[in-house]
């Protein structure tokens, strides 16, 4: 059985369930394929390491909550599903660095901070597109 296929026979809350699921791990595994095309070796897996249990815990916290709010109001657009998700990821980064920095030493963690919170906010748009492909987007019944 093909993955559209098994997909489409799927119901609503189970892939909503498997795209919670899968979503946080995708960028993670594109990270990995693109650090080992640009030759870092073993040290390929590092980033999507640190990153994978930072993106499950985003969507947790924030990602479930923004999924309600985007189902209540019947949003279903693909470009709304990924700027949430890039809000999303901007919004943990910072959450993350003001629980981890030193008091006072926060705006200047944020200060020097724009590679970080590219790659947060490029990480979760990625994850929240992923799983409007699994999730939300309706698929064509032959």
């Amino acid at each position: 059985m093909q993955l559209p296929t098994l997909i489409k026979n799927m119901t609503q809350r189970a892939r909503v369930l498997v795209g919670f699921f899968v979503a946080p791990a995708v960028p993670a595994i594109l990270l990995y394929v693109f650090n080992r095309l640009m030759g870092y070796g073993d040290a390929a897996v590092v980033g999507p390491l640190l990153l994978m249990p930072l993106g499950y815990t985003a969507a947790v916290i924030l990602g479930i909550p923004a999924y309600f709010l985007m189902r209540k109001r019947n949003v279903r657009s693909f470009v709304a599903y990924v700027l949430l998700g890039g809000l999303i990821g901007l919004t943990f980064y910072l959450l993350f660095t003001i629980a981890t920095s030193y008091p006072g030493q926060v705006l200047l963690v944020l200060q020097r901070s724009l590679g970080p919170v590219l790659t947060a906010t490029a990480y979760a748009a990625t994850a929240a597109g992923v799983f409007w492909a699994v999730a939300i987007r309706r698929i064509s019944q032959p």
